[in-house]
Formats: C-alpha cells, structure tokens, sequence
C-alpha cells in the first residue's frame, strides 16, 4: 500500500467519525455565544467609554465588530476547549487508518507531508 492511500485512510477516518459535522456545530454554538456577548456590549456604556466615545456612533459599532472577528478565538475562554477536541478527532482518525492501511505506511507519508 502506498503512502498517499494511508493518508486518504486518515482523512476517511474524519469522515466515518463525523468529525467534521461535530466541528462546525461545536463552532457555531461557540460563534452565537460570541455574538450574543456582542450584543450585550453593544448596548452598554462603559464599553463605549473604551472605546473613547461618549455615545453609540456606528464607528464605535464598527469598531466592536472588527475587534470580535480579531480576537474571537484569542481572548474567549472557551476557546481552550477546541484545540483537545481537534487533537482527541485526529487521534481517532488515525486509529481508523491504522486499522485500515498499514502504519509504516502512514507513517512516511505523514513525515512526506
């Protein structure tokens, strides 16, 4: 068996494992979390204050907007929890592979990639 087919086993192994769907729902309900923070700070003052406004213009609530999307993963608490899910999917999926091709095999290619 080639290298190619024992990282294409890894890869199958995401999708047997649902791995992705988990993913995107665990992401999505962590984003709606995130935007409902939003839109609680969007409505207070001090936040504004922050911000160096004294009331609510739209360049403060653009402003609000940018600083979510550049730090959502970099200062939420929650976001510590993603990275031992991806870590625990990719452990699962290379238990896939390695029943299902050979592991030197998938060894070398991980090490090719």
């Amino acid at each position: 068996m080639k290298s190619w087919k024992a990282v294409l086993a890894h890869e199958l192994g995401h999708f047997k494992c649902k791995h992705v769907i988990k993913m995107l729902i665990g992401h999505s309900i962590l984003s709606l979390i995130s935007l409902a923070i939003l839109g609680w700070l969007i409505n207070e003052q001090w936040f504004y204050t922050g911000l160096r406004r004294s009331y609510r213009t739209k360049i403060a609530c653009r402003r609000l907007t940018i600083i979510h999307s550049w730090f959502h993963q970099t200062f939420t608490f929650y976001a510590a929890v993603v990275p031992n899910f991806q870590r625990k999917f990719e452990f699962e999926a290379d238990d896939f592979a390695a029943s299902n091709a050979k592991a030197s095999k998938m060894i070398s290619g991980l090490v090719k990639l």
